[in-house]
């Protein structure tokens, strides 16, 4: 052992030599001391022995008090056995060669008081037990030599509020039956000289502070110094020594050594330091001795324990040196080391470190432990603890030596030191531990068992993780390297996380890795990158090859069709994704099971078909197939078919009308026949909706145009007549991000009869519309604007028949109406990106049939003649109720999307007014609706007729 390293044994006691000096020689230190003590012993009055009698009262000064005068510096005192009082020395300077308080007595210093003692103090012994207290600012006692505290008897000491108790060349000592309370902001104690500067001075120190049994507290403030502390130094129960408070201060020259003092003596001690409070040392030693035992407990914030480097002592800080040390620092505590931590130094010894909770404790909140040179594990048995409730404590120390253990046992640990010359174990029993640097030499080991797991990016020695045992690589996500081999056991867990599209953990082995049967590869989503189709990841590389396979766990989805399956080689084991389920499986409707397998056939390049593959959810699925179904292409021949009541409605009326029948808007609806050509017009506008199905939207409409026609009497009683028309629709899809606008030209012929009350209507119409579409498929990852132009024509025949009963200045008319009426789509392509659709040429017919009843009456204003009209009626609708449309993406099979439906019953109604200005001028209006389950148009019209 070195110089640096020297342990100073508390109990040699060189009291003789206690006041040299360096740079004297030893010779010359004996001839003064001994001519010195020649001179004393002649000078010295006679020792005499006071005991205390308390006759008097309390005053130590009171000469009656004594069994023969006030004690001097020469005098031997003893309090003890059954006075009426206790002395109190309260201010005033008292003196003594020896004191002994025994007997169940107290001795009490106060107010500013002082007692020199210039021998020992005993403070309980065979006799009895015994009490000093010394309180108060300004109130001191000044030992030359030793205090004893509870040998053979139970002794009390308290220094407190202020006051000093100093011992010039000698020790506070405490036996088993010794407490000793130093307490109070300002109270300090101070035991010994300090003339140590220079090895081999340390001999010199005398003054040592020796709880070898009983207990010691310093508290609340105060302040101790010491040549050195020994807790539990020699003894056969337990000595327990306390340092609490903010404020306090245990500062040591020498050492602190808890369990044995360095002289082969067997103790048993231990040092809790809490709340704040500070001890410092030269070195320091936690089971000193061989057969000693010791423990340390740093707890709380701003609580430190430090061994400081100077001359001769390098600041090492050992636990178990040659016996059983344990130490803790949690909850903020704080130790340090201005050399080097050593953990079971010698042969035979044992050492526990700990980070929270000790050995066979619960997990506590971590404490810091910086080591400038690290932390050494020596020839015992070493063990180096985490044991706490961090979730992210951060441990950077450089580790080193042979032997012993790391013991992760709860917490989450961050190491980022030097631990690549460690050739000991390394024990993974609970917790997280994270290496981010080297942890193990090519000797060690590390054993992740049931409960425990290993992560970070560094690198560890040979790694085996048993049943139960995680290995997490990487730091989300990241690469952890193991230099030798790799075993995972039946039930041990390698976690994967995966940034889809980007990277995932790997676990790197410059060795063999065995997966034995029943190991898991458990597989966790991580990020939310875009995710790729075609990415590999590689989660276990191995310089000495792969034996094994995986029971894959977790999340291996990248989405809801695709997956990730574990691939194995020889030297690695990858994930590779795959489609796990056909696109069709997510779809709910018609129209989304059409769009499906149309996507499932498109090739593996196709960035459309890519981008169903990567949906999350069955959900966004659905969305986008909806979104790319078209479904607006399909509506809109719906919607071209029922637009074709506006021209037919126009030749009815006017037909009805003008033969006399009822309604319309014009002067005849009371009147008879009108003879002569007729010019007339009629304008339209119409609004509405059309509910869904569940597999089409509802889709929204609005219309507007104007009809114009002539008509004259022909064929025996018949009245035929033209007409040309233009109309404006607009159509939207809300849901599907789709509209369309339509615009129709129409041309046709109309006429009727009426045989009395009978009346015959009949027509037919010929329309050409260029239609227009315009598309915003979006859904996650995929948006595109879509733009088509296509032709369509539409053709209709349609007749009417009603009976005519008058009512006097009223008629009513029940009435029967058929059309049929027909479209036809020209085949276009959008245009616009990788979702456009080619439609191809198709059509749709749908008959109409009318059941209703109409009624009028007039009235005469002058030259002005009112109608006033109604009708209210069924309508049915059979045939392509539900339009569909034939489509296709590029490169997929054709596929057929139906559109918004026509309703098949709905009820109509009509309000008319009219006004015949004169005999060659009339004038109407009229409002209509259509209502449905789910689905109504609301419309207005306006007439104009001229006759010639």
């Amino acid at each position: 052992m070195s110089a640096g390293d020297r342990l100073c044994g508390g109990a040699a006691n060189l009291r003789l030599v206690s006041a040299m000096r360096p740079g004297r020689p030893l010779s010359t230190w004996l001839l003064l001391s001994s001519t010195a003590l020649t001179a004393l012993a002649l000078a010295a009055p006679a020792a005499a022995q006071q005991s205390w009698t308390g006759s008097l009262g309390s005053s130590w000064f009171a000469p009656g008090n004594w069994t023969s005068a006030v004690p001097t510096t020469a005098d031997a005192v003893t309090i003890g056995g059954t006075p009426p009082a206790d002395p109190v020395i309260n201010g005033g300077s008292a003196s003594a060669s020896t004191v002994t308080v025994t007997g169940g007595r107290a001795l009490g210093l106060s107010g500013g008081g002082s007692l020199a003692v210039s021998s020992t103090t005993t403070i309980g012994n065979g006799g009895g037990a015994g009490s000093v207290t010394v309180s108060g600012t300004g109130t001191s006692w000044d030992s030359t030599s030793s205090i004893d505290v509870g040998f053979g008897g139970a002794g009390s000491l308290t220094v407190r509020d202020g006051a000093r108790l100093t011992t010039f060349e000698g020790s506070l000592t405490l036996g088993a039956q010794g407490v000793v309370t130093i307490t109070g902001p300002g109270t300090t104690v101070d035991i010994g000289t300090r003339t140590v500067t220079l090895p081999p001075d340390w001999a010199s120190a005398a003054g040592w502070l020796q709880p070898n049994e009983g207990t010691l507290v310093i508290a609340n403030g105060a302040a101790v110094i010491a040549d050195a502390t020994y807790i539990g130094g020699a003894g056969s129960t337990w000595a327990n020594a306390t340092v609490t408070g903010r404020g306090t201060t245990l500062q040591n020259a020498l050492n602190v050594y808890v369990g044995g003092n360095g002289n082969g003596n067997v103790g048993f001690g231990r040092l809790t330091i809490a709340d704040g409070a500070v001890v410092t040392a030269y070195t320091g030693a936690v089971g000193t001795d061989t057969g000693s035992f010791g423990e340390m407990v740093v707890t709380g914030e701003g609580s430190r324990y430090e061994s400081l480097r100077r001359t001769g002592f390098n600041g090492n800080f050992r636990v178990g040196f040659n016996g059983d040390g344990q130490v803790a620092v949690r909850n903020g505590g704080y130790i340090g080391a201005a050399n080097i931590i050593d953990i079971a130094t010698n042969s035979g010894s044992r050492g526990v470190l700990a980070v929270g909770g000790a050995l066979g404790e619960a997990a506590q909140a971590p404490g810091t432990i910086s080591a400038a040179n690290g932390i050494f594990f020596g020839a015992g048995d070493a063990t180096l603890l985490f044991n706490h409730t961090g979730t992210a404590y951060a441990f950077d120390q450089r580790i080193f030596g042979s032997g012993g253990q790391i013991r992760h046992q709860a917490g989450t640990t961050i190491y980022s030191g030097d631990g690549g010359s460690y050739n000991g174990a390394i024990n993974v029993t609970g917790g997280r531990l994270i290496v981010n640097s080297t942890l193990g030499a090519t000797g060690s080991t590390v054993t992740v068992g049931n409960g425990g797991t290993l992560g970070g990016s560094g690198t560890v020695a040979s790694l085996a993780v048993q049943a139960g045992g995680t290995v997490s690589p990487g730091n989300s996500p990241g690469t952890l390297t193991v230099s030798g081999n790799y075993t995972q056991a039946a039930g041990a867990i390698l976690v994967a996380e995966v940034v889809p599209g980007v990277t995932a953990d790997r676990l790197v082995v410059n060795g063999t890795a065995t997966i034995q049967p029943g190991a898991i590869l458990q597989l966790v989503r991580a990020g939310g990158g875009a995710v790729s189709l075609d990415t590999v990841y590689t989660v276990l590389s191995a310089t000495g090859g792969v034996t094994g396979t995986y029971v894959v766990t977790g999340d291996p989805e990248l989405s809801t069709f695709y997956q990730l399956y574990a691939s194995y080689g020889a030297n690695g084991v990858t994930l590779v994704p795959a489609q796990s389920r056909g696109f069709g499986t997510a779809a709910a409707t018609r129209n989304q099971a059409a769009v499906a397998d149309a996507m499932q056939g498109l090739p593996a390049s196709s960035a459309i078909r890519t981008a169903i593959g990567v949906q999350q959810t069955d959900a966004a699925a659905r969305l986008a197939y909806d979104s790319l179904s078209g479904e607006i292409h399909a509506s809109i021949r719906g919607a071209m078919l029922e637009e074709t009541r506006f021209t037919r409605q126009a030749a009815l009326d006017r037909v009805r009308v003008s033969l006399g029948g009822i309604g319309g808007g014009g002067t005849e609806a009371v009147a008879g026949n009108v003879p002569g050509i007729a010019f007339w017009s009629q304008g339209y506008g119409a609004w509405g909706r059309s509910a869904g199905d569940g597999n089409a939207a509802t889709l929204s409409h609005d219309s507007g145009g104007l009809v114009v026609g002539a008509d004259m009497p022909a064929f025996d009683g018949w009245r035929v007549g033209l007409l040309a028309g233009y109309g404006d629709a607009g159509f939207e899809s809300g849901a599907r991000a789709a509209k369309g606008s339509a615009e129709t030209t129409t041309l046709g012929l109309y006429g009727g009869r009426q045989w009395g009350a009978l009346g015959l209507r009949l027509g037919a119409t010929q329309g050409w519309s260029e239609i227009s579409t315009r598309r915003s498929p979006a859904f996650a990852g995929f948006a595109e604007g879509l733009t088509g132009k296509t032709n369509a024509q539409t053709t209709q025949v349609f007749g009417e028949m009603g009976w005519r009963i008058d009512l006097g200045a009223a008629a009513i008319e029940p009435f029967a109406g058929l059309a049929r009426a027909d479209v036809r789509e020209d085949g276009f392509t959008e245009r616009g990106g990788s979702a456009a659709l080619t439609a191809e040429r198709g059509n749709a017919g749908v008959n109409y049939g009318t059941l209703g009843l109409r009624a009028a009456t007039g009235t005469q204003l002058g030259e002005t003649t009112l109608g006033l009209a109604g009708m209210l009626g069924w309508r049915h609708a059979w045939g392509d109720v539900t339009p569909t449309a034939d489509l296709r993406l590029a490169g997929s099979a054709p596929f057929i999307v139906g559109g918004t439906p026509i309703a098949k019953d709905a009820a109509v109604a009509e309000a008319s007014l009219s006004a015949s200005l004169t005999q060659a001028l009339a004038l109407g209006v009229s409002f209509n609706g259509q209502f449905a389950d789910g689905a109504q148009s609301l419309g207005a019209r306006a007439n104009l007729t001229l006759r010639f």
